[in-house]
């Protein structure tokens, strides 16, 4: 997949009027998967030691720096479950 063609891969655009989100990601960038990693609440991870290439550095979300070079920074719990039909 090329660069031009990821951001196609994706989701489309937040559909919340008044949010604003970027994401800069790194394309070569390469990381091992894992539970220190991933930032589950869980202690089992089915992709551990699993290397990928294509790394998110930075995100931010609604003006709040939520990820800082590939570390999560935001406050646990300020995100929003939003109901999706499948499909």
């Amino acid at each position: 997949m090329s660069r031009l063609q990821w951001p196609d891969s994706t989701n489309s655009p937040s559909e919340i009027p008044g949010t604003i989100h970027i994401v800069v990601f790194d394309p070569e960038k390469r990381m091992t998967l894992g539970v220190k990693t991933l930032h589950m609440n869980v202690d089992y991870n089915p992709y551990e030691g699993r290397e990928v290439t294509g790394v998110t550095d930075t995100v931010i979300s609604r003006v709040q720096v939520v990820i800082n070079g590939g570390r999560f920074t935001g406050r646990a719990g300020a995100g929003s479950f939003l109901r999706r039909s499948a499909r």
